[in-house]
């Protein structure tokens, strides 16, 4: 009984595959598509032409020889203020309301005992 109603299905199914047809684009996909790639933009966009300036190796060396200057620069003003700053500089010590050694506390160390 099983293997003749396994049988019957195989066969609806068969049958059921006898209308198919081959699938078929819409029409002018075709033409849609060479037009879409006709239609790429040419013209570089500002981002692009910016990259293109940027990767130039003349510019790359002109910018990275700025930041080096600039690093050194900044380096020899710092040693020579650092060697002349130390004598000049006023230190004064900070009021006692101020001072970190203040005896303070958050905790109430009274013992309330009922």
């Amino acid at each position: 009984m099983k293997k003749e109603n396994l049988e019957k299905l195989v066969q609806e199914t068969m049958s059921s595959l006898d209308g198919a047809a081959k699938a078929s684009p819409a029409p002018f996909l075709l033409t849609r598509i060479r037009a879409k790639m006709a239609n790429v933009q040419t013209e570089p966009s500002l981002w692009e032409r910016a990259g293109m300036l940027l990767t130039k190796p003349t510019v790359a060396f002109a910018v990275l020889a700025s930041v080096i200057l600039m690093n050194v620069y900044i380096i020899t003003e710092a040693v020579r203020g650092s060697t002349t700053g130390m004598s000049a500089q006023n230190t004064t010590a900070p009021t006692d309301e101020y001072s970190l050694n203040a005896a303070t506390s958050f905790y109430d160390f009274e013992n309330i005992q009922p």
